[in-house]
């Protein structure tokens, strides 16, 4: 499947129609949710190519049956570590991805918490997660051993966008707070690739 993408405020179909479907489901259903990922990413730093929506919810009760009118099932929950859970469904009629995360971390509780409303293209508009919590999260997925080099070189390029683009308003204190929550051995490698990606900031 080819890039999609949110440029100079548009969304680009089939993009825009997956993203609205989704937001309608979970705001029907009254599920609690935040955008993270590409497209949050893309309203705290600098838009760039995404191929899927990547959510985050309190919990998971309910999403299911939110989402099953406009999608397929395609993994249902699971762990992925430090009691962290996704869900991956497929949009019918786009064959986006979307990932459905519940995150147990201080990062994830502030993504959701502390998300502010941001407009999405011309026409949408949803809960986006925090610089800081996004900056956590895209760190804790680019020291990931499992990543694949192209997503982490995606996740490097995003947290040097949003620290650029925020500047004096981004909070490195809260950063630092929602680092010091993670597992210690997590915890050490993110604050490497912290380091490393502030020397590279003029």
């Amino acid at each position: 499947m080819s890039d999609l993408f949110a440029e100079r405020g548009t969304v680009v179909r089939p993009f825009s129609s997956a993203l609205a479907d989704v937001i309608e489901a979970l705001r029907d259903a009254g599920i609690r949710y935040a955008l993270v990922g590409g497209v949050a990413a893309g309203k705290r730093g600098e838009a760039r190519a995404t191929r899927d929506i990547d959510i985050v919810v309190a919990s998971s009760r309910g999403v299911v049956s939110a989402l099953r009118p406009i999608t397929q099932k395609v993994l249902p929950f699971s762990p992925i570590g430090h009691g962290d859970r996704m869900a991956k469904f497929i949009h019918d009629e786009t064959g986006i991805e979307i990932d459905v995360l519940v995150l147990r971390s201080a990062a994830g509780r502030s993504a959701l918490d502390d998300a502010t409303p941001a407009r999405i293209g011309r026409d949408l508009q949803a809960p986006v997660a925090p610089a800081e919590a996004l900056v956590c999260l895209k760190l804790t997925a680019a020291v990931s051993p499992d990543r694949e080099p192209r997503k982490r070189r995606l996740d490097e390029a995003d947290v040097l966008a949003i620290l650029s683009r925020q500047g004096e308003r981004f909070d490195h204190r809260d950063l630092r707070a929602l680092v010091a929550d993670l597992p210690a051995p997590l915890r050490a490698r993110v604050r490497r690739k912290l380091d490393e990606l502030l020397e590279e900031l003029p």
